[in-house]
C-alpha cells in the first residue's frame, strides 16, 4: 500500500547548510526517502513557505510542484533555480506574485511536464486545521 510523508515546514527539518545534529538527522532520513522511498512506495510531500531554504538534494527529487503565493520575486527565482524550472514556466511568475488565496500554480510529472494548470480549491478545514469534515477524509482499506 502506498505511503505519503508529509512533512509542513520542510525547511525546518531539510534545512541547506550547517544545522544542530538533530535537524541533520532529520535532513538525512528525508533525503532517503525522497531518493529511495518511491521504490518501496514511500511518497514524500513537503510543504514549505520558504523553498529557498530547503536541502539542495532533497529539492531536486521533486517530481511535483504547486506554487502558491510568493512574497516577492527573489524567492520564487531562488525555487525556479533549486527545482529546475525552465523560462517556459518562468512567464508566469508575475501570475504567481499577485495569486490570491487557494490558487496554484502546478508544474511536473502531474502535468505531463507539457502543461502549465491554474488550479483554485475550497478549503476543507476550518481555522487553525483542527477539524477536517469526515465527508472528505479518506478511510483506509478493510
Amino acid at each position: 500500500m502506498p505511503t505519503f510523508v508529509i512533512v509542513d515546514e520542510a525547511h525546518s527539518l531539510a534545512p541547506k547548510g550547517d544545522c544542530s545534529t538533530f535537524k541533520a538527522r532529520c535532513r538525512d532520513v528525508l533525503r532517503e526517502i525522497a531518493t529511495s522511498g518511491r521504490k518501496v512506495g514511500i511518497y514524500l510531500i513537503l510543504v514549505s513557505s520558504r523553498p529557498d531554504k530547503l536541502d539542495p538534494l532533497v529539492a531536486s527529487e521533486v517530481g511535483n510542484l504547486a506554487l502558491l503565493q510568493f512574497g516577492n520575486r527573489q524567492a520564487l527565482e531562488a525555487v525556479a533555480s533549486l527545482c529546475g524550472i525552465g523560462d517556459d514556466v518562468k512567464s508566469n511568475f508575475d501570475k504567481v506574485l499577485r495569486f490570491p488565496k487557494g490558487l496554484a500554480l502546478l508544474l511536473g510529472e502531474w502535468t505531463d511536464n507539457e502543461s502549465i494548470f491554474l488550479v483554485s480549491a475550497m478549503r476543507r478545514t476550518l481555522e487553525s486545521a483542527l477539524y477536517l469534515d469526515p465527508e472528505y477524509w479518506a478511510s483506509p482499506p478493510a
